[in-house]
């Protein structure tokens, strides 16, 4: 399934979602839909995959951090193009 295909998720469901365990991935190639921009998308621990707006990744990135819940983390990431943050980002923000 593409990006544009998923369902959104709104802040307090992708935060429960982060603290159960979800993980967040940047998408290759942000796009545009419904007064949106979406940049990442959610993996939540029950199966579920959600498109999130830049707008909501914004909020809960911090919390992401702190949880190492984006995708490459548990793989000791220190940013990288599958987590799409700059190398050093997480750096003191948490990530293994």
């Amino acid at each position: 399934m593409h990006e544009h295909d998923l369902k959104s998720i709104g802040l307090h469901a992708a935060q429960r979602a982060v603290d159960s365990g979800g993980v967040l991935k940047k998408v290759s190639e942000p796009f545009y839909s419904g007064g949106q921009t979406y940049t990442h998308v959610l993996y939540t621990v029950r199966g579920a995959t959600y498109r999130v707006a830049q707008s909501i990744a914004a909020h809960i990135t911090e919390r992401v951090v702190e949880r190492n819940a984006f995708q490459c983390a548990a793989r000791g990431c220190d940013g990288c193009s599958k987590c799409g943050y700059p190398a050093g980002y997480m750096q003191g923000r948490g990530a293994a």
